[in-house]
């Protein structure tokens, strides 16, 4: 019955694929009225797009932070990339 339910509400109210280009959308600028409602729906019911929600934000604030430090027309260094990467994969794997 579960999940039956489950496929019912994802069917309704929006597709955790459709759900997590809507979360992108919402980082990146201001959703519908409409698509608002279908992912706090979503958001809602959903056991996994929560957490994926968790992380995209999370990395959007580090993105954020580090494009007002860095000069965006100097090159990353190598080392700085992968001090960056280890950093993405700690606070993803604590978030889990």
């Amino acid at each position: 019955m579960k999940r039956l339910l489950h496929k019912l509400i994802h069917l309704i109210i929006m597709p955790c694929d459709k759900a997590t280009l809507i979360i992108e959308k919402q980082l990146c600028g201001k959703l519908t009225t409409t698509e608002s409602l279908r992912l706090k729906a979503h958001l809602h019911w959903c056991k996994v797009c929560p957490d994926y929600y968790k992380k995209a934000k999370t990395i959007d604030v580090w993105l954020g932070k580090l494009s007002k430090r860095w000069d965006m027309q100097e090159l990353i260094k190598e080392e700085e990339l992968e001090t960056f990467k280890k950093r993405i994969k700690k606070q993803v794997h604590t978030h889990s």
